[in-house]
């Protein structure tokens, strides 16, 4: 390709714990499973047909937390329970039709690749840009676009590209998710607090 390799468009990576508001807590929210003031047990679970023993990236269990809290801390063992409650198709489906990461392939739809983020292929930067945007454009997913219109010496459009938009999850969904999103970096035991310029 003469114009190169685009890092936004065509590298693909894990998102790692980044997948977590996208494959497990923003359906939540949306099929009403939870709210932030729910309480989830971080504690030993095994799970899944593999009796697979999920764990956490720190050590240990904390016990007893609120959703928000399992979202700053970036617990697993939370994570995994609340994708429980919806439901592994259900957040397949999310991150395929709702979200539209296009990487998303039928292998990842199992708890470790959709609770914990190793994807089978990985996702792009643009990819998921365009899925966060959904918490803080009231739900409606916003498809990326690169140009606005394209015109010639006269000012003849030539090319014209128009905002494409669906509605992905519920305005207040896609509140409370946002909401929950701060927790990292607001609260006393986030994983982000370092990133907390507010």
């Amino acid at each position: 390709d003469v114009r190169g390799f685009n890092r936004a468009t065509q590298a693909v990576r894990q998102p790692g714990s980044a997948i977590k508001p996208l494959a497990v807590y923003g359906p939540a929210v949306d099929l009403g499973k939870i709210t932030e003031a729910d309480i989830i047990k971080d504690e030993a679970i095994t799970i899944g047909s593999d009796d697979w023993k999920p764990k956490n990236a720190y050590s240990g269990f904390k016990g007893d937390m609120t959703v928000k809290e399992a979202v700053a801390r970036s617990s697993n063992i939370p994570a995994v329970k609340v994708l429980d409650e919806v439901g592994l198709s259900n957040s397949f489906g999310y991150l395929k039709n709702k979200f539209h990461l296009s990487t998303i392939v039928d292998e990842d739809k199992n708890y470790s690749s959709l609770a914990l983020g190793g994807l089978t292929k990985g996702v792009t930067v643009r990819d998921m840009a365009a899925a966060y945007g959904v918490f803080v454009n009231s739900g409606k997913y916003i498809a990326p676009y690169t140009y606005t219109k394209v015109v010639d010496s006269n000012g003849d459009v030539i090319l014209e590209n128009y905002k494409n938009e669906t509605q992905a999850i519920s305005e207040s969904a896609a509140y409370i998710t946002a909401d929950l999103l701060l927790g990292p970096t607001t609260m006393s035991m986030g994983t982000a607090t370092g990133a907390n310029v507010a």
